[in-house]
């Protein structure tokens, strides 16, 4: 995680935002025209200051100012009870482990097949397209219509999106 919150450094970049996170996210290595195909909606570096300042914005401890945010955000997923798949990486260096909390906090993740897919990143449809997208197809097939979430399921941002 923590050197996750190092990439964000516009210091560490190199010629692009995105092989400095996508590409060193991902298992393999990207080339050069998926590169380029991650940089093409910027049109230069000022457009990218969201992306880089993203990671500053997960809380690493309790008393982090986002903490605060991060804790609404649990209240809300504690109550969620739709259908809900965790499918990580068994290579992500950046959430290994992270799969635990919403496997036993989210009503809707009980009795799911979660999945650890082998040999991927941080950056999934990147290093296991296939198989990533197999199992959304999959869960979502065998979810009835009734059981999923709406599609406008957004949760309320709080204070950093207040005006």
């Amino acid at each position: 995680m923590l050197s996750w919150l190092g990439r964000s450094s516009p210091r560490r970049h190199r010629n692009s935002l995105s092989e400095d996170i996508v590409d060193g996210g991902s298992h393999r290595s990207l080339s050069v025209d998926e590169i380029v195909a991650y940089g093409a909606p910027f049109p230069d570096d000022t457009y990218k200051a969201g992306a880089r300042i993203f990671p500053t914005l997960v809380p690493t401890s309790t008393d982090d100012p986002a903490a605060a945010d991060n804790a609404v955000a649990w209240d809300v997923l504690s109550k969620f009870t739709k259908p809900f798949l965790c499918a990580f990486s068994d290579r992500d260096m950046v959430t290994a482990g992270g799969e635990a909390p919403f496997k036993t906090k989210i009503p809707g993740a009980q009795g799911q097949s979660h999945t650890t897919i082998v040999g991927g990143g941080h950056f999934l449809q990147e290093d296991c397209p296939e198989e990533l997208a197999g199992l959304i197809i999959k869960f979502m097939t065998q979810t009835p219509p009734g059981k999923r979430a709406s599609t406008n399921f957004v949760p309320r941002p709080t204070s950093m999106f207040r005006p």
